[in-house]
């Protein structure tokens, strides 16, 4: 009989209890901090030979039944708890671990993966970070590895140089020198069905992610989980890991990706079309950058109504710009231009880097008007006539004072480092000229 939702979350409970097997997982953290290369100083305390073997057999068991729970639609908080778990302990036996140790390539893995499905996509990249080659991974796992740092492309670029270089086992058994001890053929063909099932899959993923489409991710999962059956037929473990991996993280990248979380509008063509040439462009990126963080997802579905007012607060470098270049998007989707305020130069010149990046690749031009006060003709023709404006309060306000009707096409504005609006001594601008558009009898129902 399998196990049931309920009875897979006592199994974990019990397994994530402080003090489990006499603090295994804390014993691995505190090795790692005086480990070198797996090697510890003469005056370090005696830890158990066996810890790191421990270690991979506690962290692999709780990656398992994690998934396993997952699938079954288990306790999220539970969930998320335990596959942090299994990610410290299997990054305990790697974070400065012996380099050649033959289970370094998979025990990394697994541990960013165990990382990354519980949403701490940081501390994946830290330990998949940099050049993969120092790991000596399977192509499986490399390609892992690329899906979890979102070089998309690189994913379908190695797959697509081993399907075209792999050697059929045949041909491999028949050149071989006659005294070389070769493998069975078999199961050389099954382990290259299986590699070439995987990247095949993943190069489907890769396409669907970059698009938008349902049947390219829905093609990559059957065949993930065709994989998955074959490689635990006939007993290939580290095939059965990375069909199991691979299927976790691609359901999350498109659930949580602006495909799902950025719907087209049924009659608006406009901003379907604009919509689909952002998302291939965000996807084409080095790093692709077609999923949203859990920090902008509630802020993302409220930035495309153009008739809601929104306050977005969020640490730094938790993805506030994005937000905005949503917001953005549908207001230029709309025929309407839009004006991006910030406090300072410095800041105006970095987000008009930021948005020159991101819409100049559109054919949207942006301009900017910050510096000494005053306003330019040349500030008032880019107030005027840019799709995006990037302004300082103190040249917005003069450019107003002398000509109100330079906002009349605006459709929205926004207001950066909005916790420096104020009344305190040079907040003062910022604040005089919040309230100076409020007063504007179009402010109603605009952004």
């Amino acid at each position: 009989m399998s196990e049931t939702a309920s009875d897979l979350e006592r199994r974990i409970t019990a397994l994530i209890e402080p003090g489990f097997r006499g603090y295994l997982v804390a014993r691995g953290l505190a090795r790692g901090l005086i480990w070198r290369d797996g090697q510890l100083p003469p005056e370090a305390p005696n830890f158990v030979e066996s810890l790191s073997d421990d270690l991979r057999g506690y962290g692999t068991t709780l990656l398992y039944l994690s998934l396993r729970l997952r699938d079954l639609g288990g306790n999220l908080e539970l969930l998320q708890r335990a596959l942090l778990h299994a990610g410290e302990a299997l990054e305990a036996i790697v974070r400065r671990g012996d380099q050649s140790d033959p289970f370094r390539g998979l025990d990394t893995v697994l541990a960013g993966s165990a990382y990354h499905i519980a949403r701490y996509s940081a501390r994946a990249y830290c330990l998949i970070g940099g050049d993969l080659d120092r790991l000596n991974l399977s192509p499986t796992e490399r390609a892992l590895c690329w899906l979890m740092r979102h070089q998309l492309a690189n994913v379908t670029n190695d797959a697509t140089v081993w399907l075209r270089s792999v050697r059929l086992p045949e041909e491999a058994h028949v050149q071989a020198d006659a005294t070389e001890e070769v493998e069975d053929p078999s199961d050389e063909l099954i382990r290259v069905s299986l590699t070439s099932n995987f990247l095949k899959a993943m190069s489907a993923a890769e396409f669907g992610l970059k698009v938008g489409d349902v049947g390219s991710i829905g093609l990559a999962q059957e065949l993930l989980a065709k994989g998955t059956r074959i490689a635990q037929e006939w007993n290939h473990p580290l095939f059965w890991w990375s069909h199991l991996i691979a299927r976790h993280l691609i359901h999350d990248l498109w659930a949580h990706s602006l495909h799902k979380l950025l719907p087209e509008i049924d009659g608006d063509s406009n901003w379907n079309a604009m919509r689909r040439r952002f998302l291939i462009m965000l996807s084409l990126r080095d790093v692709s950058e077609v999923e949203l963080w859990p920090s902008q997802e509630e802020a993302a579905a409220r930035a495309i109504n153009e008739s809601d007012d929104l306050v977005v607060s969020m640490p730094t470098s938790a993805g506030k710009t994005r937000v905005a270049e949503l917001a953005i998007l549908r207001a230029l989707s709309l025929g309407k231009r839009v004006v991006y305020v910030t406090p300072l130069r410095a800041l105006s010149a970095q987000v008009e880097r930021t948005l020159r990046r991101t819409f100049g690749p559109l054919n949207i031009r942006v301009s900017s008007m910050y510096g000494a006060s005053g306003a330019t003709n040349y500030d008032r023709s880019s107030l005027r006539n840019d799709s995006i404006v990037i302004a300082t309060p103190e040249k917005l306000d003069f450019a107003l004072r002398s000509e109100p009707k330079l906002l009349d096409d605006v459709g929205l504005v926004i207001f950066d480092e909005g916790h420096m609006i104020g009344m305190e001594e040079r907040e003062v601008r910022y604040e005089v000229l919040v309230q100076r558009l409020l007063r504007r009898p179009d402010s109603v129902g605009r952004r």
